[in-house]
C-alpha cells in the first residue's frame, strides 16, 4: 500500500512539473517578428501624426517585405488600402 502510494505520488509530482515546465515556456516564447511587426505598426502611427508619409512608405515596404512568406500579414486590408491611399500608390 505504501508502496503504491509513493508511486502514485511521484507520478503525480513529475506530471504536475511536466505541465509546469511547458506553461514556463509558453509564457516566456516570443516571436521576433511579432514584435518587429508591433513596432513597426508604432512607428507608422508616429511617422503619420509627424506628418512624415516617405518615412511610412519605407516602414510599410519593410514590414510588407518581412512577413510576405509569414504566418499573418502586417496589416489588415483596410490598413493596406488606407496607407497605399495616403502614399498615393
Amino acid at each position: 500500500m505504501k508502496k503504491t502510494l509513493l508511486t502514485l505520488t511521484t507520478i503525480l509530482l513529475l506530471y504536475s512539473n511536466a505541465f509546469t515546465q511547458i506553461a514556463n515556456e509558453i509564457a516566456s516564447y516570443v516571436d521576433s517578428t511579432e514584435i518587429l511587426v508591433l513596432n513597426g505598426r508604432r512607428l507608422i502611427i508616429k511617422e503619420l501624426n509627424d506628418g512624415n508619409i516617405t518615412k511610412v512608405k519605407e516602414i510599410y515596404d519593410y514590414l510588407t517585405a518581412q512577413t510576405k512568406d509569414g504566418p499573418y500579414s502586417s496589416f489588415y486590408y483596410v490598413e493596406d488600402f488606407y496607407i497605399n491611399m495616403l502614399a498615393n500608390d
